[in-house]
């Protein structure tokens, strides 16, 4: 499965998308890659990255634990929003998850979003 992790907030730039980036690549199972988002002119001053992370088998519990420990560590003050790539000839997706960083206390809630979002994308 692959998925786009998107950052908005006053924490949400190039370096912490970089950092988030190398702390997933240390993850097992999970391969990233920072892609430059084309933007539409109203989103001008939006941060215009996407980190891809795409999926091993059963690595959404590694995804879940790596994004809560990152946060936990870093305090990020920002929303990170997850949603499965759309794929390639197919309409849009509305499987996605969004998480507030800052009030983000525990790992089941980061846990159930993840699950969420396998369990929907495995449905079709």
């Amino acid at each position: 499965m692959d998925l786009e992790l998107r950052l908005q907030g006053p924490d949400a730039c190039e370096d912490v998308f970089a950092d988030l980036n190398e702390w997933l690549s240390n993850t097992k199972g999970l391969k990233t890659a920072l892609k430059p988002e084309e933007r539409a002119p109203e989103h001008m001053g939006d941060l215009a990255t996407i980190l891809e992370v795409v999926l091993g088998s059963a690595a959404a519990v590694q995804l879940a634990q790596a994004v809560h420990a990152w946060i936990k560590d870093r305090k990020p003050r920002l929303t990170l929003h997850i949603k499965q790539k759309e794929p390639k000839g197919k309409g849009p997706t509305s499987r996605e998850v969004t998480l507030d960083a800052q009030n983000l206390d525990d790992l089941k809630t980061v846990m159930r979003a993840v699950e969420d979002l396998v369990r929907k994308a495995g449905s079709e």
